[in-house]
């Protein structure tokens, strides 16, 4: 395991929490996701040999922390600037602390977002690597 690629990959999530501060959320944060995704797709292909998965699953999760420790920490501004999160909020049982949550719930959708990240990795692992050996006969 490349802890360095995963980490350094992760800090993407730094970027993604603090958009989510500021506002952006619904389709405008699935899109910067998908750029997120296929930046570590292109990462883990063209730097790694293997693990593929394993690494962009890791990277997402530790992304998906970030961005609940960001939106925790930030909560104030978190919940002025999205008011979706407002109308979701009063759902919330009174005895869930939302920041806890936050913190609890980022890696979690981090895993499960990590498996479609793991994949567009393992797909260009495989690209990258069949150009390696083609690069590698000539």
């Amino acid at each position: 395991m490349n802890w360095k690629i995963v980490l350094l990959l992760s800090l993407f999530g730094v970027v993604v929490g603090f958009a989510g501060v500021y506002g952006l959320s619904g389709p405008g944060e699935l899109v910067l996701w998908i750029i997120v995704f296929l930046i570590y797709a292109i990462v883990i292909g063209k730097r790694l040999e293997s693990d593929f998965f394993v690494h962009a699953l890791m990277a997402t999760i530790l992304a998906g922390l970030w961005v609940g420790v960001i939106h925790a920490a930030f909560l104030g501004t978190y919940v002025a600037h999205n008011a979706e999160l407002r109308a979701g909020r009063s759902m919330m049982p009174k005895s869930t602390h939302p920041r806890l949550m936050m913190v609890m719930v980022g890696p979690f959708i981090g895993a499960v977002t990590g498996v479609v990240a793991g994949l567009m990795a393992a797909v260009a692992g495989k690209l990258f690597k069949h150009k390696k050996g083609v690069v590698a006969q000539e």
